[in-house]
């Protein structure tokens, strides 16, 4: 059963990433501004956005979801 903050928790996150994309969406005049930040984002934000996505998704989700498949819950907590 999910609990009510855990529910409460995912709505502020929710409202909270919702407001963002409204704030910063003003600022967006075109695709070039949405795709590459005005050109005005430095390398590093890049490193860490592109490093994130990669271990984000890949590794956590696809890898130890397959691993846990494979050999169980255990190997999932080892990681």
């Amino acid at each position: 059963m999910i609990a009510p903050c855990d529910i409460a928790i995912v709505c502020i996150y929710m409202a909270a990433i919702f407001l963002a994309g409204l704030y910063f969406g003003r600022h967006m005049k075109s695709t070039t501004d949405y795709f590459l930040a005005s050109r005005a984002m430095p390398w590093y934000w890049i490193m860490v956005s592109v490093w994130t996505t990669n271990i984000g998704m890949v590794h956590g989700y696809l890898a130890h979801g397959g691993a846990a498949y494979n050999w169980g819950l255990v190997h999932c907590h080892m990681e």
